[in-house]
């Protein structure tokens, strides 16, 4: 069995890194609540250009494909909830 030793400093850096990371998430969720359906779209259209470029990589490629879904499925939720209220009416 090896042994793994860890600096304090390498172990406060992972925390930090943890941190921020989680802290960048939530200021993620709280743009996608505050973005409008349009918004979402002009992402989507960002995303296809972006994808359409020749020299784009597959981890690139596929990290952008992740983000269209997600958006996607974010703008099919506003729909449906749009719908029901329409139906409501």
């Amino acid at each position: 069995m090896s042994e793994i030793n860890y600096k304090t400093s390498d172990l406060e850096s992972l925390d930090n890194d943890m941190a921020k990371n989680k802290l960048k998430d939530k200021l993620k969720d709280k743009l996608k609540e505050e973005m409008t359906f349009e918004d979402h779209i002009k992402n989507l259209e960002n995303i296809t250009q972006k994808m359409s470029t020749p020299n784009l990589n597959l981890e690139e490629g596929l990290k952008l494909f992740d983000e269209g879904s997600d958006i996607s499925k974010t703008c099919q939720k506003i729909l449906d909830e749009a719908e029901q209220k329409i139906e409501y009416i």
